[in-house]
């Protein structure tokens, strides 16, 4: 039979792995609005490796790539932020609505269009907080959901779908007329592009294509 003292040391240090984990999951579930293991914060210094090694590898070995590089934008407009640091290409017969946003860049881009509702919405993110964003996201992608990506200068990035609905029937259906994001990192940042309403597929591609930050 243990003695009382083992039995204490083993009270004592099941109370206090206990403690452990709801410190952590309360503060995972605070900082991050979700649960993920302690190393998902390891490396997290260098936020471009981290991407690359939990990220960008984990989609290109579990996901689907959505090819963005067939569309020709040779005759497009070019739009830039000098302010904001970012760039993208357009068709010439569209406009854009640029409203003064430190945060977030709106662009109506269909140049008859009478309701907006049946025009392309595409939204500029940019600037958010890394440390928040890379746990998240790499947390999301091994949930085993339906993965899509896009190959921008040799790095994947994931298609994501704020409104939760079937992404990979818009894809393989080409019908982009609701909500689809592209999350973009760099460095310490993270970047969306939201695409809503009716936008072609060529649009959503020739914007990707060409979007720098």
């Amino acid at each position: 039979m243990m003695n009382k003292k083992i039995l204490k040391r083993i009270a004592i240090t099941t109370g206090v792995i206990v403690f452990i984990a709801v410190a952590w999951f309360m503060y995972t579930l605070t900082h991050y609005d979700t649960f993920f293991p302690p190393h998902y914060l390891i490396g997290l210094s260098n936020p471009d490796k981290y991407y690359q090694k939990n990220i960008s590898d984990f989609l290109i070995e579990n996901g689907q790539e959505f090819k963005i590089d067939d569309v020709d934008t040779s005759e497009w407009r070019t739009y830039e932020s000098k302010k904001n640091g970012f760039s993208f290409k357009y068709p010439d017969d569209y406009e854009i609505e640029n409203p003064d946003d430190d945060l977030n860049y709106t662009f109506f881009i269909n140049r008859d269009i009478i309701d907006i509702s049946n025009g392309c919405q595409v939204v500029i993110s940019y600037g958010g907080g890394w440390a928040i964003s890379m746990p998240r996201t790499r947390n999301w992608i091994s949930e085993g959901k339906p993965l899509w990506y896009v190959f921008h200068n040799n790095i994947a990035y994931p298609i994501l779908n704020p409104r939760n609905e079937d992404i990979e029937e818009k894809i393989k259906s080409e019908k982009f007329d609701q909500s689809i994001e592209l999350l973009f990192f760099k460095g310490e940042e993270h970047n969306f592009v939201t695409f809503e309403g009716n936008c072609s597929i060529n649009m959503f591609k020739g914007v990707l294509s060409t979007v720098k930050f």
